[in-house]
């Protein structure tokens, strides 16, 4: 008889139901009852047997004590499908559970074969305590069943019950007493996980593909359990190393938010850097993360970095985060037990110079070449026994500037005398060619390298990364990232790369190719002149023009309302509001060239509005704030492509810019003149004075041959022509500006 055969237990008329029910409730006095108080998840439904026939006579539903002490568990109920099927069943005054034991109830008839709820209720008959669906038949004497004692179900019945004995204790890959290093393959992102052998862990990173996705954070989630154990929630330390997608996700979808707000992970401390805070201007006690971040050390900005200080620094979610700010060269702010010590070694860019002199700490926001994120990135040097290992999320290892408009700064000049001679160690910025450099390189000497990264635009890892990395021993790379390079003896994991050690002396890596690790030697690096300021577009890209704009008018505008997901107005911002709308990503690279505008403000909306190209100058209509935390921002957007068409959509707070840069070119497509005028007229007629090229700048209105600014530096306003602003960041267009 196939399982669509099987006869199912008929169910009594509802009226029936009602009546046996309400009886029961009636002699009971249930409804007299307190509830017990039994803290939910104390007591669990841990396995059962719907169908019995030959090896059990019985249906078995098994109770588990998931703590450590004995358990009074008279009183409560187990039951069925709520408002039908059986009568629920109460369990007898004075049943004792011991601490992580058993409790085996049997039945007949009371659950169907096919399909049914098992429900633990509370004394009170109405409270869940634990509840089970099913909706198949499992097999004759089969049961439904949790993988181990109070962890996570099983996807597959069990063909042979372990009813009233153990189903397994919790544990995954990890054993107690090994060191671990985890770099997880989250493709062109970081995440790494630290186990030290008495169990405690630290987590550096959740990076996410886009802004609107928490599939990093689904996938890592997953790994902690399928290396702790599937039970394992609670991760004592997480730093996020800096404020960039493809380390922390977007605040409101996916990264470490998801990891603690979504799939029910806690966090013992999370030791941060000092990039800003949230000041609630208006008192309203929701976070705007266009207006109220005040920055106290960064360079280049992002929605990405704007969300996270808005639900880090969230006073609400203080007792949630135990958020600290990293101390350089404690050892003890991070407490792996007594075999590992963590040494926070950089944060903020603390002490490290522009190639002017200028500290790269404090806020450079506003400045037309501000520093890279990259350059305030936390550095760790982690020891067991004679294990060194370090990693410095992408601190920069020269002094160059970007083509995207801000500068690389040489961090780890200043890293590689305070981390001195290691075993194994993370390439900095995916061993992008900007990082580990040949003092750094030649500083750490590491036996064994490992670099995180996937296909990606960015040229990472860098030949010269790869060369010096393999002058000192092996690298592991978690895929193929760049075809074009020469990998040699590289070893693609085409995965996670993982080290395991149990003595802090020999250690292995993934392939289980041995190492030894030893007493640090004083390193003689290889000096380096990386003082010079270059520009990394000269010999790489010919000059191009942009691309002309859409030309059209906009009238003056009303406040900007604020509004929640239910459409209540929550505040206004000072109007009119103009942006850029740019599908440009936070680290300057080009994504589509078309920009679709949703029809409701819903990341998972697939009507389209229309479309509009990359660049295209649009008014702000109303900015919608959506839970959780109003994290999630959209803007309705009117934007017109020519003098009779209205375009109205929305887009994603990621797409708008409020902050552009004007750009000057002469005649061969160059971004050459240091300093462009700035006029005070809306017809270009009168000049108002000079701006550096590349100068980052708000919008302030918009006429039909030009745009109204503020310059961000100085605070002055004036007018310059459409055809000089550029969305921000997007400096592929900058062949090069010469001071």
């Amino acid at each position: 008889m196939s399982p669509e055969e099987v006869p199912v237990k008929r169910s009594a008329p509802r009226w029936l139901k009602s009546l046996i029910v309400g009886l029961l409730l009636f002699s009971s006095d249930i409804t007299a009852q307190a509830t017990s108080h039994i803290p939910i998840g104390a007591i669990v439904i841990n396995e059962f047997v719907p169908a019995p026939r030959t090896v059990f006579t019985q249906e078995k539903i098994e109770l588990y004590n998931t703590t450590p002490d004995p358990v009074d568990i008279g009183g409560l109920w187990i039951d069925d499908i709520a408002g039908g099927g059986s009568p629920p069943r109460q369990i007898p005054a004075n049943t004792i559970i011991p601490g992580f034991g058993f409790y085996v109830h049997s039945d007949s008839n009371f659950l169907n074969n096919s399909g049914d709820d098992v429900r633990l209720l509370d004394t009170d008959g109405v409270t869940v305590l634990d509840s089970y669906t099913y909706t198949a038949f499992p097999g004759y004497d089969a049961s439904y069943y949790r993988l181990c004692d109070g962890g996570p179900w099983a996807t597959s019945p069990n063909p042979s019950p372990t009813i009233g004995t153990s189903n397994g204790a919790c544990s995954g890959t990890w054993t107690p007493g090994s060191f671990e290093i985890h770099i997880f393959d989250v493709k062109q992102g970081d995440s790494q996980l630290i186990i030290s052998p008495s169990g405690k862990t630290l987590l550096i990173d959740i990076g996410e593909p886009a802004r609107n996705t928490g599939s990093g954070a689904a996938y890592i989630a997953d790994k902690l359990r399928k290396i702790m154990g599937p039970s394992f929630s609670h991760i004592d330390y997480i730093i996020p190393s800096h404020l960039h997608l493809d380390h922390i996700g977007n605040a409101g979808y996916g990264g470490i938010w998801a990891l603690l707000e979504v799939h029910g992970f806690t966090v013992g401390k999370l030791v941060d850097r000092d990039a800003g805070i949230w000041v609630d201007s208006n008192g309203d006690g929701v976070c705007n993360p266009d207006t109220e971040i005040v920055w106290d050390n960064a360079g280049t900005t992002s929605s990405t970095a704007r969300n996270w200080l808005c639900y880090t620094t969230n006073p609400e979610n203080a007792a949630k985060l135990n958020r600290e700010i990293a101390v350089i060269n404690s050892t003890t702010q991070i407490d792996l037990g007594p075999d590992v010590t963590v040494k926070i070694v950089q944060r903020d860019a603390e002490s490290v110079m522009m190639a002017d002199g200028t500290p790269v700490g404090g806020d450079h926001t506003a400045e037309a070449f501000p520093p890279s994120e990259n350059d305030y990135s936390i550095g760790v040097k982690i020891t067991f026994g004679l294990l060194d290992y370090a990693t410095a999320g992408d601190s920069d290892g020269e002094y160059t500037r970007s083509v995207f408009g801000y500068t690389y700064n040489n961090v780890e000049a200043l890293l590689a005398p305070r981390i001195g001679v290691v075993d194994v160690m993370r390439a900095n910025h995916h061993g992008s060619g900007h990082s580990t450099s040949q003092l750094y390189a030649d500083t750490l000497q590491p036996q064994a390298s490992f670099i995180s990264c996937s296909n990606n635009p960015y040229g990472h890892p860098g030949q010269t990364t790869l060369d010096r990395l393999l002058y000192w021993g092996a690298v592991y790379i978690t895929n193929l990232c760049d075809p074009t390079r020469e990998y040699r003896a590289s070893v693609v994991v085409n995965g996670d790369i993982v080290l395991k050690s149990t003595d802090g002396i020999n250690f292995t890596v993934n392939d289980g190719t041995p190492f030894t690790a030893t007493n640090p030697a004083t390193s003689t690096p290889t000096p380096t002149n990386t003082l010079a300021l270059t520009n990394t577009l000269t010999l790489t890209m010919m000059p191009v023009r942009p691309a002309p704009r859409p030309r059209f008018a906009f009238p003056l505008g009303a406040p900007v309302p604020v509004t929640s997901a239910q459409n209540v107005l929550i505040e206004s911002e000072p109007g009119p509001l103009y942006v850029i709308l740019s599908t440009v990503d936070e680290h300057g690279v080009d994504g589509e060239p078309i920009l679709n505008l949703m029809s409701q403000p819903d990341p998972a909306d697939t009507a389209s509005a229309g479309t509009v190209p990359t660049g295209t100058f649009a008014e702000v209509l109303e900015i919608r704030r959506l839970p959780p935390n109003y994290l999630r921002t959209f803007y309705r957007v009117s934007t017109r492509q020519s003098a009779s068409q209205d375009m109205e959509g929305w887009v994603a707070d990621w797409y708008a810019r409020r902050t552009v840069s004007i750009v000057v070119f002469d005649e061969q497509g160059c971004a050459c003149p240091f300093q462009v005028p700035l006029w005070a007229d809306a017809e270009l007629t009168q000049p108002a004075g000079l701006v550096l090229n590349g100068s980052p700048l708000r919008l302030l209105g918009l006429a039909e041959e030009s745009v109204q600014v503020q310059v961000l530096s100085s605070g002055t306003i004036g007018w310059v022509s459409r055809d000089n602003v550029l969305e921000a960041r997007k400096k592929n267009y900058l062949k090069h500006i010469v001071p």
